[in-house]
């Protein structure tokens, strides 16, 4: 099982890096030879070289978790035809404004978090596929993942991942 940090040469992915100070600006669960994230279309599945075509892998998580149970734990765990989730990102589009414009702190949580989906949830469901086939939590259960950058993302994996898997 991987999760994918990755970029794209289009503004919107520009902005989210200069805001967050990160090189990355989305992230996506590879199983097998497919790769599942979420877009402003929705949550979806595509190849890995359609997904590679049209997004830069900047950085990668390689978790020891067999994809095949990976695949059968993550079809009971994500619902289909999951919408994009506007207003959380509105939201922390607003608050890294303030953070970077204000040096006002990133909240904790993100009050506009709707029942849509954000790219960085997807890391959620990859905790729970490492957690329900018994490898334990990828993340701590208070984070939200609604607010999290994806670089911060990467970080918060990379520490807990350290000694515990295969990290690349």
């Amino acid at each position: 099982m991987n999760i994918y940090f990755t970029s794209r040469p289009n503004i919107g992915s520009k902005l989210i890096q200069w805001a967050t100070d990160g090189d990355v600006s989305h992230v996506a669960l590879g199983l097998g030879g497919s790769v599942y994230h979420s877009t402003e279309h929705g949550f979806k599945q595509v190849h890995f070289y359609d997904f590679e075509a049209e997004f830069k892998i900047e950085r990668s998580l390689t978790f020891n978790i067999p994809d095949d149970k990976a695949l059968l734990a993550l079809s009971s765990l994500i619902p289909k035809n999951l919408s994009y989730d506007f207003s959380a990102f509105a939201y922390f589009a607003w608050r890294a404004y303030l953070y970077k414009y204000h040096k006002i702190s990133m909240p904790k949580t993100n009050a506009w978090n709707s029942r849509g989906y954000l790219c960085t949830e997807t890391a959620g469901a990859a905790d729970k596929i490492s957690r329900l086939l018994g490898y334990g939590p990828l993340l701590d259960d208070s984070i939200d993942l609604a607010i999290t950058s994806p670089i911060e993302l990467y970080y918060l994996l990379e520490a807990k991942a350290a000694g515990r898997w295969l990290c690349s």
